[in-house]
């Protein structure tokens, strides 16, 4: 290659990046930030575009995102962490939690909704609508993964904390006891939550509105004879011994 040429290649490397660094000043000044590879897969294949009012949620495992689809309803949008394997296990390339499980369930149930005595999952757990399995270029991809798991599902803002004052004996009955249907349902289906406590419980109602507590956080829930996506590790002390992963102990965390 001449001298010629290689400085021309130089020089359009110098321009694509002193491009690359003006457009993200641009983002910058007006204090937006840039959107990744995910948001603009989820724009673009699925009409979800992020919602500038709600601050994202940004967890051990993942972060959620609130988002608006084409007729403004507005989405939690859980993008999972690639390093999120404590609970979660690569399949055909992306990563499978109890979501997964959790949509299955309900489809195969809204499947036999016309058959007698076929019980429908309770309001008191959350709707997970659909997985998305969003790919991600061959740089970005991982040694198992060819891309990122993400979960659409119902969006509720206000967790057991947010509620302020007293409240009447009525209203906190009715929140644990729809906790309690929760499981009583999952227990039913032979599943098991496995991560019971009270950031995990949210709260629909108010203003006027009856409470309904609801069940959230479905990324341990797992079969009790089976499809274990969650894998106990007792040298790990921020799981439970599988000995302690029952429908039982799943009630009584709900009732503690």
């Amino acid at each position: 290659m001449g001298k010629s040429a290689s400085h021309l290649l130089a020089v359009k490397a110098a321009a694509l990046i002193l491009m690359r660094l003006i457009s993200q000043h641009r983002w910058q000044r007006c204090g937006r930030v840039r959107p990744t590879t995910q948001q603009v897969w989820l724009a673009q294949q699925k009409g979800l575009t992020v919602d500038p009012t709600v601050p994202q949620r940004s967890g051990k495992y993942g972060t959620a995102f609130a988002r608006r689809d084409k007729r403004g309803v507005r989405w939690a949008v859980k993008m999972l962490s690639n390093d999120h394997m404590d609970c979660a296990q690569p399949v055909e390339g992306f990563l499978r939690t109890g979501n997964d499980l959790w949509v299955e369930d309900c489809r195969q149930q809204a499947q036999r909704a016309t058959e007698e005595g076929v019980e429908q999952p309770p309001r008191s757990i959350v709707r997970v609508a659909e997985t998305y399995h969003i790919p991600m270029p061959p740089h970005a991809q991982g040694h198992h993964l060819q891309g990122v798991t993400a979960y659409r599902m119902e969006w509720i803002d206000r967790t057991l904390a947010d509620l302020t004052g007293p409240l009447p004996d009525a209203q906190l009955a009715g929140i644990v006891r729809d906790v309690v249907d929760a499981v009583h349902y999952l227990g039913l289906r032979g599943l098991i939550h496995g991560d019971i406590h009270h950031k995990n419980i949210v709260v629909r109602g108010g203003g006027g509105a009856a409470l309904e507590g609801v069940l959230i956080d479905l990324d341990r829930l797992h079969r009790q004879d089976g499809d274990r996506l969650y894998i106990p590790n007792q040298a790990n002390s921020a799981f439970e011994p599988e000995a302690l992963l029952s429908h039982s102990a799943d009630m009584q965390a709900a009732t503690w």
